[in-house]
């Protein structure tokens, strides 16, 4: 009998590596423009399209009044957010990031 991965096993795993490479490399990315450790941003959630091309990034910050701020920084720095975890990440394809701020915490 033969292990039965879910579907969506390598989007998962993609994803589990993205969250936690990020969250290393956010800090350093928003200290460089100047953003304040009290508004770094909270990652809640990385969910990565089956194809692993694209992945959106869910994030909340403690203080609700910095998070279109943070939401503004992520989105601007993607480029070179995307560029450090080429190469970290050993994959073929490196997803374009999307930032999503939820409201709610």
């Amino acid at each position: 009998m033969m292990l039965q991965l879910p579907k969506n096993y390598r989007a998962q795993r993609m994803a589990s590596k993205i969250h936690e490479i990020l969250a290393r490399l956010i800090p350093e990315v928003l200290e460089k423009r100047g953003v304040s450790r009290i508004q770094y941003p909270i990652i809640t959630e990385v969910v990565v399209t089956p194809d692993l091309r694209k992945a959106r990034l869910h994030f909340n910050c403690l203080d609700k009044a910095y998070g279109p701020l943070v939401e503004t920084h992520l989105k601007e720095a993607s480029i070179e957010l995307r560029k450090q975890m080429a190469s970290t990440l050993k994959s073929k394809y490196v997803p374009e990031i999307c930032f999503i701020l939820e409201e709610n915490l």
